[in-house]
């Protein structure tokens, strides 16, 4: 008998590598067994020979058909070329990381997509094949759940295909990638609800402050990508003043775009921007109440990051307080939503600064009311947790080789990663303790 085909896997995910989200995978879409032969009960012993031989006969055009059965999940794909182990000194090298349990995780280098099954131990190389020249060798990763991510690669040179991306997508793990051609330069972001519904922010040029954007949809599983907005100088589209920083939605109509400054390394909080049409038009959502326990100081400024959604009511928004004049992070605030993203109350602020630059990767956020924190305002890496939802926080400063963290990574209230100045680390205490996993290579 032949092995069953698999049918074939997606999962969903609410955006990028923030959400620990659902992950849906369907079991094997297994053929039914031919049944047993049977023989009559006056029939002993060893069956006549020209029923062997028949039966013979059939075994082989089994075994014949099986081989020849249509495999639609990877007739079309291409098998990843270094489904190999690689060194300590790549794994060092990880500039991104999303663990989704204890166990399975996607990590990428500049150049290279590494997946994890053992808690990040070891690590295989999945990247997948280059497409044809010319291609940029820099790539963007959008891991979705264990199984399923996608691979962005922009294209180089000019003539046809030079203002397009290579888009390669996996559900299994990295083993086969499908390929395909996507018509922009450069994708800031793709997000999926569900198996079949996403969409992904394409960059244009930026000049003057200005940046042109395109969202593209698909709705059955990114097979086909149309685009629906544009942004624009007219109602009912994104403004081209100012960069757009990252696109969420968190079910097939509502989602969220975060605009800032295009040209300052601490962008401000121009405006969160909504859709309830599934990304075809777009306001300023609600402006955000100010703390109370902060004065507000026409000289402080707002950089908000995407929110993350834990149900389709409650959400977590975080945002940095940010002097306008030198850039400096003077408190953090995470706002939280009950009622879908119509409105946001804030928490507790911390009076800590984590870095403009690095605040999408030194927050961890576990379930609605479990969050971490790394800051390395004062030269010493100190990590923030709540457990209450950001009403109380807790620090405490780790010590070596907890510093310069700019990846934070919690898939329990005990277990979490980070990447720090000296490589990828791990802890087993809910982070009071930490290990490294790989040495960062050194800088000669």
């Amino acid at each position: 008998m032949c092995e069953p085909t698999p049918a074939k896997m997606r999962s969903a995910q609410s955006g990028g590598w923030r959400s620990k989200g659902a992950m849906r995978a369907s079991n094997g879409a297994g053929m039914r067994r031919p049944p047993r032969a049977r023989f009559s009960r006056r029939t002993r012993g060893a069956p006549p020979f020209h029923l062997r031989a028949t039966l013979l006969a059939l075994c082989l055009l089994a075994v014949v058909a099986c081989g020849r059965l249509p495999t639609s999940n990877r007739a079309s794909s291409t098998p990843t070329a270094t489904a190999s182990f690689v060194p300590a000194a790549v794994v060092g090298s990880v500039r991104s990381l999303r663990m989704f349990d204890a166990t399975t995780g996607w990590a990428a280098t500049t150049d290279r997509l590494l997946r994890t099954t053992d808690g990040a131990l070891h690590w295989r190389d999945v990247t997948p094949p280059l497409p044809p020249a010319p291609s940029h060798p820099l790539l963007g990763a959008f891991p979705l759940s264990v199984d399923n991510a996608w691979v962005v690669r922009g294209q180089t040179g000019s003539g046809p295909g030079a203002s397009q991306s290579t888009l390669s997508h996996t559900t299994d793990g990295g083993q086969t990638w499908r390929t395909s051609a996507a018509p922009v330069f450069a994708v800031a972001q793709i997000t999926f609800v569900d198996a079949e519904h996403g969409w992904m922010l394409a960059d244009l040029d930026t000049a003057d402050g200005e940046q042109g954007a395109d969202i593209l949809r698909t709705t059955d599983g990114g097979q086909t990508w149309a685009k629906v907005a544009s942004a624009a100088n007219r109602p009912g589209a994104l403004p081209l003043m100012g960069q757009k920083f990252g696109l969420t939605f968190h079910d097939a109509r509502t989602g969220w775009v975060v605009q800032g400054d295009a040209l300052d390394p601490a962008p401000r909080l121009h405006g969160l921007f909504q859709t309830h049409d599934g990304g075809s038009t777009w306001q300023p959502a609600p402006a955000l109440a100010w703390p109370a326990a902060l004065a507000h100081d026409p000289s402080l400024d707002e950089v908000g990051r995407l929110p993350t959604f834990f149900s389709p009511q409650m959400g977590v928004l975080p945002v940095l307080v940010v002097a306008q004049a030198t850039g400096d992070v003077t408190a953090t605030v995470l706002y939280v939503s009950h009622d879908g993203g119509a409105s946001w109350s804030p928490t507790a602020p911390l009076t800590a600064s984590i870095g403009a630059t690095s605040f999408d990767d030194a927050l961890s956020l576990l379930d609605a009311s479990t969050w971490w924190i790394a800051s390395s305002a004062h030269g010493d890496t100190t990590l923030f947790q709540t457990a209450d939802g950001g009403q109380r926080w807790a620090s405490w400063t780790p010590g070596a080789p907890f510093a310069a963290v700019s990846a934070l990574d919690f898939v329990s209230g005990a277990q979490g990663w980070a990447i720090g100045s000296v490589g990828l680390l791990r802890t087993s205490d809910g982070g009071h303790t930490w290990t490294i996993l790989a040495a960062a290579p050194s800088a000669g």
